[in-house]
């Protein structure tokens, strides 16, 4: 039943404005975990791309030898009698130092990577519900 003389809404005209941005939400989350997914697969890859072997000391050979000299010699079948001459690692068992710490120092490196993002994830979302609990939606 209408009332004579009532004010009368308009409907308001069809717009995409909201559908816009519910597949702007859609993408940036898609792109989001699509990241972290991405890191994940390529992190035990990333220091071969890197050249991480190339950035290696002689002071962390030396070190990572005397830590690990058997585990190496182990790893590149040498003569265990080797260690016992107090000999110095072969060119193989460099090369497999190398790669060794070059994984270990990505580890590192994508740990702190994997902790800074988490940190400014918590962070954001912090900041955002204060600002949506201010501003409202």
């Amino acid at each position: 039943m209408k009332i004579p003389g009532a004010l009368q809404t308009e409907k308001a005209a069809a717009s995409y404005v909201r559908w816009v941005i519910l597949g702007l939400l859609f993408w940036v989350s898609m792109c989001n975990f699509l990241d972290r997914a991405v890191f994940g697969n390529l992190a035990p890859e990333m220091p071969k791309y890197l050249h991480l072997e190339e950035k290696v000391t002689p002071a962390q050979l030396d070190q990572y030898w005397q830590e690990h000299s058997s585990e190496v010699l182990a790893a590149v079948h040498a003569d265990t009698r080797a260690e016992g001459l107090n000999l110095g690692p072969s060119a193989e068992s460099v090369a497999y130092m190398k790669d060794q710490i070059a994984k270990n120092s990505w580890a590192e490196w994508y740990w702190n990577m994997n902790t800074a993002f988490t940190a400014a994830y918590a962070l954001s979302m912090l900041i955002l519900g204060w600002l949506m609990d201010t501003w409202g939606l």
